[in-house]
């Protein structure tokens, strides 16, 4: 079987994310259910490291005394499962974009897809940031003035809290080779700026955003894909 060792970063920053997210990063006991398993697949100075990790009490699995390599290991043993979350967000972006394009039923799929990310990660800021902007797009397609004025508040509700969270995160923290920083901070951007200005005043937030995404040393190394996204978008706001 061979792997992708350039895209190393993005799987560990995947494997953190599922560790951290899922049962084995919230009771100690599965850790230990697994110990067996880890023994036999895991180099000795690897499992000392694991078992040093495995809280006494309770609580969260202490992931920074976790060495590169244990991840590593982990990506050895289950490459399968890595960016099944990934894999995911492709997917719901992609209807996200032909919701943009207006496409019938697509802003239905694209919110009901964005829903599902949020619920199995919900701490990640790029899926509230794009259910948000789902949720700001359902005012276009509304036919009442205040139906017009909650989703569109809502929408922005989420994009703000999204913001919030994206702060927090550590900026090597990746998703689909980019910061969850910059992408949440993208999305958010083009979202304020296409609302409506008289209504939401967001605009000029909107267009800050994108000077902050391009400033930012972590833009030099995104991918030119997303890179030139961002440039666009600047681009067209002057």
């Amino acid at each position: 079987m061979q792997y992708q060792w350039m895209h190393m970063s993005d799987h560990l920053a995947s494997i953190r994310r599922v560790v951290n997210c899922s049962v084995i990063g919230r009771f100690p006991f599965v850790y230990r259910a697994i110990s067996p398993f880890v023994a036999t697949s895991l180099p000795a100075d690897v499992l000392n490291a694991y078992v040093a990790a495995i809280p006494e009490q309770g609580g969260d699995m202490n992931l920074t005394r976790l060495p590169p390599v244990f991840f590593l290991c982990l990506v050895l043993l289950f490459p399968g499962d890595l960016h099944a979350d990934e894999s995911a967000f492709a997917q719901a972006r992609s209807v996200f974009m032909q919701a943009l394009q207006e496409q019938d039923g697509a802003l239905d799929r694209a919110t009901a897809q964005f829903e599902s990310l949020v619920r199995s990660e919900p701490g990640n800021p790029v899926y509230l940031a794009y259910l948000g902007a789902c949720t700001a797009l359902h005012a276009r397609e509304a036919w009442m003035p205040w139906s017009k004025m909650h989703y569109g508040e809502q929408g922005l509700e989420m994009i703000d809290r999204a913001l919030g969270t994206a702060e927090k995160k550590n900026r090597e923290t990746m998703l689909d080779g980019v910061p969850l920083m910059l992408r949440t901070q993208f999305i958010a951007a083009q979202t304020f700026i296409d609302m409506p200005d008289a209504i939401f005043h967001r605009r000029d937030r909107g267009r800050r955003l994108l000077k902050k995404i391009i400033r930012v040393p972590e833009f030099a190394v995104a991918p030119a894909s997303f890179r030139q996204a961002v440039l666009d978008a600047d681009r067209g706001q002057r």
